[in-house]
């Protein structure tokens, strides 16, 4: 069969030849601690990242509404045309305030900041630095930029040394270091203080991304940093803005976070991860209570998997995101 369609179809059997074929699964409710199905099955939610249970808080739900209400449904423009309202001026100088920085400015996703953060202070002079586990959404950032990209161990700062020594060596005009802050698969901690220490001795940038468990996103940095990104991140300059509904519902979430009911809700997270690594490592399985991701890694690939077998399919967990585990 000629064509896209026939490409499509080859692929796609390539792909679930190797177990990786993956599917769209509608829920018929919000998120929550509790999903239903399409089928009417309600199941526990162990996959969302919505750790603080904010994305059906009623008074952010309430908040999104009356932003509706104000400000319509869309921005209508990228924000360096017309699209610009004063609830993405808002959002941002609490998060700067938030995060003790001289600015925020305001991507539509995670991956559109990484995508716009690295190739606005990276190009084809320069050298970038990544984590071996990162995001796919840096990984594509440092492609994006140009620059020659080196990839060194996870979570190795000796090994970062030597790059930075490499990257000075080699006459970069600029190098960059690139590392999330908690790792989305395995769910361990970047040892940012020891990085942010490398990067100083060595003169070099870093970006930490700490995105998890929202709609948007946004960097906070100083003020040129971010005026620079406003001139220079293509996802930000290209694409309509966040709909003004969104940054206007967010400052409630924010207050929230910087309340008492914050604190409690970051309580209860934590004595729920500590209980959940508790039940794991009562099962036999390896559990650090870190964070809230817990990788639970089976012997073999699901598909071929008891785990599987033993499961109807929309309980059972998607394959990897990375054929083999790589992203690179």
């Amino acid at each position: 069969m000629a064509g896209a369609d026939g490409l499509a179809r080859e692929e796609l059997a390539a792909i679930a030849a190797n177990g990786l074929l993956r599917s769209l699964e509608p829920l018929r409710t919000g998120a929550g601690a509790e999903v239903e199905l399409a089928s009417g099955e309600r199941l526990v939610n162990f996959s969302a990242n919505d750790y603080l249970g904010l994305a059906s808080h009623p008074a952010i739900r309430q908040a999104l509404a009356d932003g509706a209400r104000q400000w319509g449904t869309g921005a209508g423009a990228s924000r360096l045309v017309c699209g610009d309202y004063l609830p993405h001026h808002a959002l941002e100088q609490e998060l700067a305030r938030f995060e003790g920085t001289e600015s925020a400015v305001l991507f539509n996703s995670g991956y559109a900041a990484n995508c716009g953060l690295v190739p606005a202070f990276a190009g084809p002079e320069d050298a970038v630095l990544s984590d071996a586990l990162n995001h796919a959404s840096l990984v594509d950032g440092c492609r994006l930029s140009r620059a020659r990209t080196e990839v060194y161990p996870h979570a190795d700062v000796a090994a970062l040394e030597a790059a930075l020594r490499r990257a000075r060596q080699q006459g970069a005009r600029r190098v960059l270091v690139a590392t999330d802050t908690v790792f989305s698969m395995d769910g361990d901690l970047a040892p940012l203080a020891q990085i942010a220490d490398a990067c100083e001795r060595h003169g070099a940038l870093l970006v930490a991304d700490e995105a998890a468990g929202a709609f948007g996103a946004y960097v906070a940095a100083t003020r040129a940093c971010c005026e620079l990104l406003v001139n220079r991140a293509r996802p930000l300059i290209f694409s309509t803005g966040l709909p003004p509904a969104v940054p206007h519902a967010a400052l409630t979430a924010l207050r929230i976070l910087e309340g008492a009911e914050g604190d409690a809700l970051r309580a209860r997270l934590r004595r729920n991860v500590e209980r959940f690594a508790v039940g794991l490592r009562a099962l036999g399985l390896p559990a650090e209570a870190a964070t809230p991701i817990f990788p639970v890694v089976p012997k073999r690939r699901l598909p071929s998997s008891p785990w599987c077998s033993a499961l109807p399919k929309p309980h059972c967990p998607p394959p990897p995101s990375c054929a083999s585990g790589a992203c690179w």
